[in-house]
């Protein structure tokens, strides 16, 4: 996911030597890079429910062969499949976000939920500084950016984690959520879980019990849960009297976050930083430690969201931090007037 947002940053300049694109060119072909990345990712957000309602593994692993792909064709020096190849890796992260945080809300303790809740947004970020810290091969001098093949290890840097993953998913996490096997009367593969995530007793017969029991009671909450739990489908969701209301508003803040953080500062920071050196001609940091210095700001903020959400309201920690947003680009826009 980190990489779906923020692939293209450090690879930017070298693409347009290249290419030799015009200013134009540049600024058409470098947004079309970096943005059909996230229109991927909402399309992969919103129809891939289905594909996830029949199995968080199976989904995982559809999509890493379907990350595979799409970084493969990025490694082809054209235009047109560096772009199909990062729409494909789009949409296969927004997936494979959803089945993380899934997997998550049905395998964590809810008393957990929070700070193991922010582990996505954490390991997002963590993507994004290793796209940054890879940008760092790339050539110092601009004059060497049209013979680099550096560039190739970026674009193809998700093939290695998508392998890693499949691995990981084949030998070690070898069964579904706890709450997904559960629901879906898979008693054998929700022990299987709580064996390898949980060791609260050393006497393995008690143990045994102790989780059968638990399976048991749990298996009662979800039904209760369910008989609950009414089916709102997506116009609804949009239209609907009851859910209008908290849709648009779930909308209209998470434009302002994107408008706010994620596309002008991460997605566009090669961008801003090649221009704010155009102006200034002595500003003392390089494009490539600029965008590793915000990626590594990212970071350290995903951290501090963990004890954040532990102590905090969701709703005092949206306030704040979009105060702080807004307070950090009047800062930027009056000293960089």
């Amino acid at each position: 996911m980190g990489w779906a947002i923020v692939g293209n940053t450090q690879t930017a300049p070298v693409m347009a030597a290249k290419f030799e694109w015009d200013k134009e060119e540049t600024k058409l072909f470098l947004s079309l890079i970096g943005n059909v990345s996230l229109f991927g990712v909402a399309i992969g957000s919103i129809f891939g429910g289905h594909l996830i309602d029949k199995g968080r593994r199976k989904a995982i692993f559809i999509m890493n062969f379907v990350v595979i792909l799409g970084a493969a064709l990025t490694l082809a020096r054209t235009v047109y499949t560096i772009i199909i190849g990062r729409f494909i890796c789009g949409f296969a992260a927004g997936i494979l976000n959803m089945c993380s945080m899934k997997s998550i809300v049905e395998t964590v303790p809810m008393k957990y939920s929070g700070a193991f809740g922010a582990m996505t947004n954490i390991f997002l970020n963590i993507g994004a500084m290793l796209c940054s810290v890879l940008g760092m091969a790339l050539p110092a001098d601009e004059e060497d950016y049209k013979e680099d093949e550096m560039w190739r290890l970026t674009y193809g840097f998700p093939i290695v984690l998508a392998v890693i993953q499949v691995i990981l998913m084949a030998a070690i996490f070898r069964w579904e959520p706890i709450d997904y096997s559960i629901k879906n009367g898979n008693d054998e593969a929700a022990l299987h879980m709580l064996h390898r995530l949980y060791d609260p007793i050393d006497d393995e017969a008690v143990k045994d019990e102790v989780f059968k029991t638990y399976v048991d009671e749990r298996r009662a909450e979800l039904k209760k849960a369910e008989s609950k739990k009414k089916k709102v489908g997506f116009k609804e969701a949009l239209l609907g009297h009851d859910y209008w209301r908290a849709t648009w508003t779930c909308f209209f803040i998470g434009c302002c976050y994107g408008f706010s953080a994620i596309e002008p500062v991460n997605v566009y920071s090669s961008t801003l930083l090649i221009a704010i050196r155009s102006i200034a001609t002595d500003f003392p940091l390089s494009v490539k430690a600029g965008v590793l210095i915000i990626n590594t700001a990212n970071f350290i903020g995903s951290f501090l969201a963990v004890f954040a959400s532990r102590y905090v309201g969701r709703k005092l920690i949206l306030s704040i931090g979009h105060t702080s947003m807004m307070v950090c680009h009047l800062l930027v826009g009056v000293f960089m007037h």
